[in-house]
């Protein structure tokens, strides 16, 4: 009987981690035609296009899974005042947050549904270790890359959740990690919640 129960367990156990995987891979390929998009506008989206893209995904509905979708850039500090000047065109309110000591800026400049995440717009991903980590990891090997677990304080009340990130870069095929790492230009990220 106990070897029964222990087949069955470890049966459905494949089932369901094989159930996450194919979940994770639809999620993955979203994210992935994300980067996509925005490499048809040249890396450069604006805030009214991904609004647009991300309503045509009809996230809710199609990705119950996902808390949001969102547009991370990369951003040198030489930078940073110009490109805020640009985004504050768009959303007045706009600005990147919290300072760091990090010789990059990974802010979170779009992201879906924006209702839902308006504390999360202007983020610096650079400022928290396990963030920056998985995102740098991704923008390293050109591979989605999953952040380790954390708590999604700021958009759903402190809940157990993980990133996912995809890197795009200028447009071309970059093999070693010093031209992507040179010619990398953001993210396209979402946010699950674990339950």
């Amino acid at each position: 009987m106990h070897k029964k129960s222990q087949k069955y367990f470890e049966h459905e156990a494949e089932k369901t981690i094989l159930l996450v995987k194919e979940r994770l891979r639809k999620y993955e390929d979203m994210l992935w035609s994300g980067a996509a998009y925005i490499h048809t506008k040249s890396g450069d989206v604006s805030y009214d296009n991904w609004k647009d893209y991300a309503k045509g995904l009809n996230l809710e509905e199609r990705y119950p899974g996902i808390n949001g979708l969102g547009v991370i850039y990369k951003i040198l500090p030489e930078n940073l005042p110009a490109f805020l000047e640009e985004k504050k065109k768009e959303r007045k309110e706009f600005y990147v947050y919290p300072r760091h000591s990090r010789n990059i800026h990974l802010p979170v400049v779009y992201l879906e549904p924006e209702h839902k995440h308006k504390k999360t717009i202007g983020l610096d991903i650079a400022s928290e270790a396990r963030h920056y980590e998985a995102a740098k990891k991704a923008s390293e090997s050109a591979e989605g890359n999953i952040s380790a677990p954390i708590f999604l304080k700021k958009e759903v009340g402190h809940k157990p959740g993980f990133l996912f990130y995809i890197p795009f870069y200028e447009p071309n095929i970059y093999k070693t990690v010093e031209d992507r790492e040179n010619n990398f230009v953001g993210l396209i990220y979402s946010s699950f919640l674990v339950k």
